[in-house]
């Protein structure tokens, strides 16, 4: 039922279960959107793609393990002077790490799900895993704590609570349209209280969701993966001998210079370490970026490639 719809969707987002937005949506917007990534997917470099992921692994391990030294290091940087990095960032290292951890040990990163993508297991699995991890909800907690609003929920807890707490009521309905009333005696629902509704293959989705998902048929999967993928944007066209050659050598310089990183013992060598990694990897930086052409591989402005990661 259109009710029925919205009160899944919100009770599974309530219970940490985000494959509800998949599982709500109509076969051929599924199809759609699979068959856009694996066309997309195509393009990707398998090689690049991988070794990126593993770059990614290891920066994500020594933010693990090297977080004191780390710290140390910024702390030492300052003179001794200052405070070091922001309470902020370091009352939230641990579970910034985490939720990292989570992403990039996800099946979407890899090549083999760019050939048969299942986003509903991937949200199920890696989504579900997120959003459930006591790292996530402390993450949660602080950005709620740091908007400050009198109104709003005080922590993810209450969020949940009040989302589980949404009435919604049918108002209308023929075959293929409906409108429901939304509802909360939790906060304050905006002025328009009502959504339209429409059936699509045995699904009931909000109106303007399924005007929004006809008109990006055509791009809203090449977005997706530009978006969230590693690298995405190389995906965009395929790369020439040439510039794949020269981003494997900037990746593997990558990888060796977090390995030079990982391996010091205090912050000294931490400095010197990252001093030479600077500039051997920003001279080959600025090499790639002029090879590449300003394609903007990572979404950064100039065509830094990495930007994305």
């Amino acid at each position: 039922t259109p009710d029925g719809a919205v009160k899944y969707v919100l009770n599974g987002l309530a219970n940490d279960k985000p494959e509800v937005f998949w599982e709500v949506l109509p076969a051929k917007y599924q199809k759609m959107i699979h068959d856009g990534i694996k066309k997309s997917g195509s393009k990707v470099d398998a090689e690049i793609q991988t070794k990126t992921i593993n770059v990614l692994k290891k920066a994500t391990g020594i933010l693990k393990n090297k977080k004191t030294l780390i710290l140390e290091t910024v702390q030492a940087m300052s003179g001794g002077q200052g405070e070091g990095l922001p309470p902020q960032i370091t009352e939230n290292w641990d579970n910034v790490v985490s939720v990292l951890e989570i992403v990039v040990n996800s099946k979407a990163m890899t090549p083999e799900w760019l050939k048969d993508p299942d986003i509903g297991a991937v949200l199920k699995e890696d989504g579900g895993k997120l959003m459930s991890s006591p790292a996530f909800e402390k993450l949660m907690d602080f950005a709620l704590s740091e908007d400050g609003s009198e109104t709003g929920p005080k922590d993810i807890a209450q969020m949940r609570s009040w989302i589980k707490g949404i009435k919604v009521e049918l108002v209308e309905s023929t075959e293929t349209t409906a409108t429901v009333k939304i509802s909360s005696t939790d906060f304050e629902m905006p002025d328009d209280d009502t959504m339209e509704m429409v059936k699509v293959e045995e699904r009931w989705l909000p109106k303007e969701m399924a005007e929004g998902l006809d008109q990006l048929e055509q791009i809203i999967p090449m977005l997706m993966l530009q978006q969230s993928m590693p690298m995405g944007q190389v995906g965009a066209s395929q790369m020439t001998n040439q510039q794949k050659a020269q981003l494997m050598t900037f990746l593997n310089s990558v990888d060796r210079a977090l390995d030079t990183v990982n391996n010091a013992s205090n912050s000294n060598d931490l400095l010197m370490a990252m001093g030479q990694i600077m500039g051997t990897l920003g001279a080959q930086a600025a090499g790639l970026e002029q090879t590449f052409g300003g394609q903007g591989m990572g979404g950064m402005p100039g065509g830094f490639p990495g930007g994305g990661f």
